[in-house]
């Protein structure tokens, strides 16, 4: 179905998926960081910012967020209980128990792709395809076309009358003054993070477009944090002091952090985009 979600970040419109992904629990960590000036803090603290309060969103919700009563996510109440819980893990400093430890084997890799177009007109596109591990289902149709495995039903089984659950998360922002910004990930359930980072780099750090899909990164994956050997070392240290056994990533290590694709028309009428340098990602004005 063709389900979407509209809320606001600082200003900004924010469209996404609905109730098919997680788009109200993407949303209701943008609330959740509204209560922070992210723009004002160091590295560390922000990440650590970034990263409880989304695995706060996500970690015990995902059902409720797939469900008919997905809306309540973002009521008032719910968001100031979700809120106080954040608050009082980065006050006492202890994340203990809220992320998984990196485990020894990883998972298969995912074959996805994200693009973002926008035009001239304000006519915007953001679109996310998969075919899940990678080679899909392991069979080709007579063209060549591998056969999708990338869905799941919500009931876990494959009922023709269920409806399928996605990670994937096409998102247009929409600014104040009228810029258009199409954005997405590929990478599973990285995807999240990699979507919340580029708005909030977006948004709050006033990152250009290639900044924000460029920018050494954090993120969530399998319920432990992934970081990227390429940022401050105050970063990683503070996740530490909090409980938080970090999986340290560089680049010759063959992972990403949720790769971002992202285009932009200013209010100006110019155009601007990003691509992740992390993976294969690339622009082009047309």
């Amino acid at each position: 179905d063709a389900e979407h979600l509209h809320t606001r970040y600082r200003g900004w419109d924010v469209w996404s998926i609905g109730q098919q992904g997680y788009g109200f629990l993407v949303a209701q960590t943008l609330e959740l960081l509204k209560a922070y000036d992210l723009r004002s803090m160091g590295a560390a603290d922000r990440w650590a910012t970034m990263l409880v309060a989304q695995q706060v969103a996500f970690k015990d919700q995902r059902n409720e967020a797939l469900g008919s009563s997905a809306s309540s996510l973002l009521g008032r109440g719910r968001v100031q209980t979700q809120g106080q819980r954040v608050r009082a893990i980065l006050e006492s400093g202890n994340a203990a128990g809220l992320f998984e430890a990196p485990p020894i084997k990883l998972g298969v890799p995912q074959d996805t792709t994200h693009m973002s177009v926008v035009d001239a007109q304000g006519m915007v596109a953001s679109m996310t395809e998969s075919i899940g591990p990678h080679f899909g289902t392991g069979f080709a149709s007579p063209n060549g076309y591998l056969f999708a495995h990338s869905y799941q039903m919500a009931s876990g089984q494959p009922d023709p009358d269920s409806r399928d659950v996605t990670s994937m998360l096409p998102t247009i922002l929409r600014s104040p003054d009228g810029a258009l910004v199409a954005l997405g990930a590929a990478g599973a359930d990285k995807i999240r993070g990699a979507v919340l980072r580029a708005i909030v780099n977006i948004v709050d750090l006033t990152m250009t477009p290639q900044q924000a899909a460029s920018e050494p990164a954090c993120v969530i994956h399998d319920g432990y944090v992934q970081v990227s050997r390429e940022l401050d070392p105050s970063v990683p240290a503070q996740l530490r002091r909090m409980g938080v056994v970090p999986r340290m990533v560089g680049r010759s290590d063959g992972d990403h952090f949720g790769v971002l694709h992202i285009s932009m028309r200013h209010a100006d009428g110019s155009f601007s985009g990003g691509a992740d340098g992390y993976w294969d990602g690339g622009t082009t004005l047309v």
